[in-house]
């Protein structure tokens, strides 16, 4: 009897259950929204990033006494921070969501377990 030698490395684990997971039923959503976070996550630390310098030319403002560069920027660092308020709820979501269709995935109707969130695969309509 010949035993297959199964590798108990981390990354060789890791990349079988992606790849068990992208390839399910609700894969192609999952690998958009990994997709997403990953974007996301970029735009948050650029976000962060033109906060800084938007916070520095504030505080030079201040600083100086300039009203009109004051009022200037402050509307600026109103609109980083909505645009960064926005990007993190939108992060948030889709962690969610991708959060939901793992545990969707994972539970099985014979288990007799219940997922905690209402999830279901996007559904394209057919019509022409």
């Amino acid at each position: 009897m010949t035993a297959e030698r199964i590798p108990l490395d981390r990354i060789g684990w890791t990349r079988r259950t992606i790849a068990a997971f992208a390839a399910s039923d609700v894969g192609r959503h999952a690998v958009r929204l990994s997709i997403a976070l990953v974007a996301l996550m970029l735009g948050i630390s650029a976000m962060n990033v033109v906060n800084s310098y938007v916070g520095r030319d504030f505080m030079t403002s201040i600083e100086q006494r300039d009203s009109a560069s004051f009022v200037y920027m402050s509307l600026v660092y109103g609109g980083v921070f909505a645009v960064s308020t926005v990007l993190a709820v939108l992060f948030r979501f889709c962690e969610e969501r991708l959060g939901c269709a793992s545990r969707a995935r994972s539970t099985t109707p014979t288990s007799g377990s219940q997922t905690t969130c209402a999830y279901s695969p996007p559904r394209r309509s057919r019509s022409c």
